[in-house]
């Protein structure tokens, strides 16, 4: 498993937010936010050959380069209580 960092995405989320149209239409004239782009390093990490033997790495979305974990995040407690939240979050999503 592996983690990114997409980066800034403008994906709507918010949209109902005083401003939100303006700054929409700012970042579509800089092309700033693509979603496409922030999917597209999720895409390249789970589908590129290259990264087939990668586990455990947090990279970024300019050409994939690996990225240091900051603090707390290295902390293996911190991980094992952040894994064990996920596992409870998803299985009160319930099997489709």
């Amino acid at each position: 498993m592996n983690c990114c960092d997409p980066g800034f995405n403008a994906t709507g989320l918010g949209q109902d937010l005083p401003g939100s149209g303006l700054l929409q239409r700012v970042l579509n004239t800089l092309k700033v936010g693509e979603p496409r782009k922030g999917a597209g390093i999720m895409v390249r990490l789970a589908t590129d050959p290259a990264f087939a033997h990668t586990s455990g790495g947090y990279f970024s979305v300019r050409a994939a380069k690996p990225l240091h974990c900051p603090e707390p995040g290295r902390s293996e407690r911190v991980q094992r209580e952040l894994w064990a939240e996920t596992v409870a979050l998803l299985a009160g999503l319930g099997a489709p």
